[in-house]
């Protein structure tokens, strides 16, 4: 799709700014690929969604969502979101856009940051009772990690342990935090609501490898399934998006996640067809995130491995997109720098 665009310890970035701004964006173009592998795990517990304009009135803005489900203890409440989540988002956003008084479209003369907090916070509420009462008291649960693409902007919702890292001018830039029992607000809150961290495990309880979550009513009373909601503005430098479970990330740094994804990008030649996902074959979007979710297994991730890997330029067909060298052994001869640090609500203008 070719849409009109118009406009744990943080990071200083020189484009940070304590409210946002709109700026100017270029011709957007988007594809995307998604793949998910069992590993050696009995079960696939994970799951996927991709869906582009999933709004009715979301078109005319861009509005494209991806989801990133890691189930425990069973499939059931990660699949749960996959059909629902979406659904209890776009409620959210077209009661806004069908408001007489839109906060979130005036830029900075309104709370943008704060509007999306708050509707993705009751949309995750929303799904997660539903969890709650669909069954008996139990482990079973999921995390979940939304990106929301728009034009000028990406919206970014985590609960749980996934990350979303974004490939930008050259550098890997994780944009997500993870709620691992440990970290120490986590650590702090699940403690101060009656939970127990066990530091020898990092789980919660010594059963929950995270601190956030739907559904585990068994331990809802200091599990959450409030998310953490990171706005960022798009940049003519963006490159790629890359969203995954923690079974890529325990052993796939961001800089050498997009190492990999950057070198099979600037060393095939093979067009894709803008927004749709194809199934297989060298150089489709399906086939790249496929490749990553291998190259963790590789790397010695025993778990599921999830991915989605976003594309915000068209490496096959554009010559300026996929101008970087590539050595023979398919090295990409320019270096990457590595953001190690999360970056919360940062905004480039």
């Amino acid at each position: 799709m070719l849409s009109d665009g118009d406009g744990s310890e943080a990071e200083t970035a020189e484009s940070m700014s304590s409210e946002p701004v709109w700026g100017e964006c270029p011709q957007l173009y988007l594809s995307y690929g998604i793949a998910s592998l069992q590993g050696t795990l009995p079960e696939l517990t994970d799951a996927l969604a991709a869906m582009p304009s999933f709004t009715t009135l979301s078109p005319p803005f861009g509005l494209d969502y991806f989801g990133v489900f890691d189930g425990h203890f069973g499939a059931a409440v990660a699949n749960h979101l996959t059909e629902r989540l979406h659904g209890a988002i776009a409620e959210q956003i077209e009661g806004e856009l069908v408001s007489t008084a839109p906060r979130f479209l005036h830029g900075s003369r309104g709370d943008v940051r704060g509007w999306w907090r708050t509707a993705l916070a009751d949309a995750f509420r929303a799904v997660d009772e539903e969890v709650l009462m669909s069954g008996p008291v139990t482990v079973v649960g999921a995390t979940a990690l939304v990106a929301l693409v728009l034009k000028e902007y990406l919206v970014l919702a985590n609960c749980g342990v996934s990350r979303a890292v974004i490939s930008r001018g050259g550098e890997a830039v994780q944009l997500t935090a993870e709620h691992r029992p440990n970290r120490p607000d986590e650590k702090r809150r699940v403690e101060n609501a009656g939970g127990r961290v066990d530091e020898c495990t990092n789980t919660v309880d010594g059963l929950l490898p995270t601190s956030r979550a739907f559904g585990s009513s068994l331990y809802k009373q200091y599990v959450t399934a409030e998310p953490e909601v990171t706005a960022v503005a798009r940049d003519p430098r963006d490159e790629f998006l890359i969203l995954a479970t923690a079974g890529l990330w325990d052993h796939v740094s961001p800089a050498a996640a997009c190492r990999f994804v950057e070198r099979k990008l600037r060393s095939r030649a093979r067009a894709i067809t803008p927004w749709v996902a194809l199934l297989g074959g060298r150089g489709s979007p399906t086939a790249l995130a496929r490749e990553l979710a291998e190259h963790a297994v590789r790397a010695g991730s025993p778990d599921n491995v999830s991915v989605i890997v976003v594309l915000f330029r068209n490496f096959w067909d554009d010559p300026v997109a996929a101008a970087a060298p590539v050595s023979a052994s398919g090295r990409v001869l320019r270096p990457r720098r590595a953001s190690t640090k999360y970056r919360p609500n940062f905004w480039y203008t």
